[in-house]
């Protein structure tokens, strides 16, 4: 009898076993089957707040800057000075410093214009220069109610270092020109060639 028992255990062991590593089994399978559900959620979560800030920034980008404000009227006696850059991204992308007379009066970005009004009198426009080049400057001279246009232009590949480590260095090389005012108009008030003036130009003008 007992030899009848032991027998009877012994054949159901195994199957107690089986069972027990299959009950196992299904509870690991699960707990990662939740764990990858989880990260696919992680995923498709991050994903969509990822396009979303993309879009933002595309919208931002996108934005048509604020149309420029027609500059108001010239006060009795003076005189006023346009400086402005065209658009060009083959050149350097930095901001000219603008000195009038050895002074500070601002500074010009690529595809912008402003302008600052002067009493009438003789003026030295001189762009500020690492590099100094010949006709960089431009003398003019203005008589009340006259405006008169500088276009500032850039020669970077005239300030390339051309020796030892610093070959490839570019530096900023700026030139004031004096623009008739048909031309100068014409290009001020050109979207595709100054985006983003500060101020347009009131007709007519007197120069």
């Amino acid at each position: 009898m007992s030899h009848g028992i032991l027998r009877i255990r012994s054949a159901l062991r195994p199957r107690c076993q089986s069972r027990s590593g299959t009950v196992i089994w299904r509870r690991r399978h699960n707990h990662e089957k939740k764990a990858d559900d989880n990260m696919a959620r992680l995923t498709v979560s991050l994903l969509g707040h990822a396009a979303g800030l993309l879009l933002m920034l595309l919208a931002t980008a996108c934005a048509a800057p604020p149309a420029p404000q027609v500059a108001t009227p010239l006060l009795p006696g003076q005189a006023r000075i346009w400086f402005y850059r065209l658009w060009d991204p083959s050149e350097s992308l930095n901001a000219a410093n603008i000195d009038v007379n050895g002074v500070y009066v601002g500074s010009v970005e690529p595809g912008s214009a402003f302008y600052r009004d002067v009493a009438s009198g003789v003026y030295q426009i001189a762009p500020q220069n690492k590099y100094l080049d010949y006709n960089q400057n431009t003398n003019v001279a203005v008589g009340a109610g006259q405006q008169i246009f500088i276009a500032v232009l850039d020669l970077a590949s005239w300030a390339n270092a051309v020796s030892g480590a610093q070959r490839s260095v570019h530096r900023d090389s700026w030139y004031a020109r004096l623009v008739p005012p048909q031309y100068a108009l014409a290009e001020i008030t050109s979207p595709a060639l100054v985006p983003r003036p500060n101020a347009l130009p009131a007709a007519p003008l007197a120069y």
